[in-house]
């Protein structure tokens, strides 16, 4: 029988691996475990933003960011998260202030003209989770 990770990120490692088969209860339930363990995990309320994001509820994707947000407002993954998740809410302001900031902090990212396009997408257009996600590198 296999050990169950012990560490936070055990929890946020097996979680990743379980989003990418769409495993979407399994993940929350693994970054919620590493929460139970590190309350300031910023990669494990970023994975479970990610993970409320990709199932398209954007309220609990943006009370997850909004947490990780007020832990490290210097990462750039947060500031994407949040783009999203507000531009799904059809917060668009707040949403082009994220990304503005997503841009700012991590100016070579790939993932720049497909959030662009999201958050600035004309208005009634459902918001659609990006194709990749870069807290998933």
């Amino acid at each position: 029988m296999e050990k169950e990770p012990v560490s936070p990120n055990g929890y946020i490692g097996l979680a990743g691996c379980l989003l990418m088969h769409k495993d979407f209860v399994g993940a929350r339930h693994l970054y919620k475990s590493a929460l139970d363990l590190d309350p300031k995990s910023t990669g494990a309320l970023i994975g479970l933003g990610s993970t409320y994001s990709t199932e398209l509820n954007y309220t609990k994707a943006a009370e997850a960011y909004e947490l990780a947000l007020g832990l490290n407002e210097g990462c750039p993954e947060v500031h994407w998260g949040l783009a999203i998740a507000y531009a799904g809410l059809g917060r668009s302001d707040e949403a082009g202030k994220h990304l503005d900031r997503f841009k700012k902090l991590a100016p070579d990212s790939r993932y720049i003209p497909g959030l662009e396009k999201l958050v600035r997408r004309p208005q009634g257009q459902p918001a659609a989770p990006l194709s990749e996600d870069p807290s998933q590198r």
